[in-house]
């Protein structure tokens, strides 16, 4: 894919402008087809390897995170082929993305979504000694669960769409334990974002939704700033995951859904 492929200027958005003190370069990347179905690519690229916990890839280090979307009228799109399929189509767009960077034999964590890239949500909040980032695509209208309610019956295999898709960035240098420890923070921090909305369950009537069933977060920590243990919600940093994790969920899920709070929510 290239930017070269974008069809009109009027269904572009500008790159998102990141905090300099989490040194990193986003991108989105855009390829429209004839039928007017697209492809689009946010890839987050670092100067430099990044340790990394990702729901999809594991603990890893990276030079990048990409969030690919496909239009669910996409022909190219292989969700309903094998989970297989799925994960080598994702491999192959890696590689694109690598070569991009020029940094072939390096790893980039993969995320997939339905959403439109474009509709991404960039909240970063900054309160000394931390800067904290959150990238989030969000789409809730036919994959909203609530767990503990809810129960799935794929096996190895995503199920329907409908995902919300977090990239946390932050100058804080984690432990593999913070990180572990701010998936949970941004994942109460998203199914808050849902309770505030009132998105309910797609399965079950009067169900409160506490995500869906495709959700997927990647953590990436700094390399330079202050070292952390933990990053839960007694700590400043926790804090400020939580916070913009919810703002950036419900901030996606507007643009993608057009889901609002309540009037005269002021959270």
């Amino acid at each position: 894919m290239s930017a070269a492929s974008i069809a009109n200027a009027k269904d572009t958005v500008a790159d998102p402008v990141l905090h300099p003190a989490v040194k990193a370069k986003a991108e989105i990347f855009r390829t429209i087809y004839e039928d007017g179905t697209w492809e689009k690519t946010l890839l987050v690229s670092f100067p430099d390897e990044r340790r990394a916990l990702s729901t999809f890839d594991g603990s890893v280090v990276v030079r990048g995170v990409m969030n690919h979307g496909i239009d669910p009228a996409c022909k190219h799109d292989p969700h309903h082929h094998t989970p297989e399929d799925s994960i080598s189509y994702l491999q192959n767009i890696q590689n694109t993305m690598l070569r991009h960077m020029g940094a072939e034999g390096s790893h980039i964590v993969k995320m997939g979504t339905a959403v439109d890239i474009d509709n991404v949500a960039v909240v970063q909040l900054e309160q000394a000694p931390y800067v904290v980032t959150i990238l989030a695509t969000a789409g809730a209208r036919s994959n909203a669960m609530r767990i503990g309610t809810d129960m799935g019956t794929y096996v190895n295999h995503p199920g329907p769409r409908g995902t919300i898709n977090m990239i946390l960035l932050t100058n804080a240098n984690m432990t593999t334990g913070a990180m572990a420890r701010a998936m949970i923070t941004m994942t109460e921090g998203k199914s808050a974002a849902l309770q505030d909305l009132n998105v309910q369950s797609s399965y079950t009537d009067g169900a409160q939704a506490t995500g869906t069933g495709t959700d997927s977060i990647t953590v990436v920590a700094g390399n330079d700033g202050p070292n952390v243990q933990f990053a839960g919600g007694h700590s400043l940093l926790g804090g400020l995951i939580g916070k913009a994790a919810h703002q950036a969920v419900i901030e996606a899920l507007y643009k993608q859904n057009g889901f609002t709070l309540p009037k005269g929510d002021g959270k």
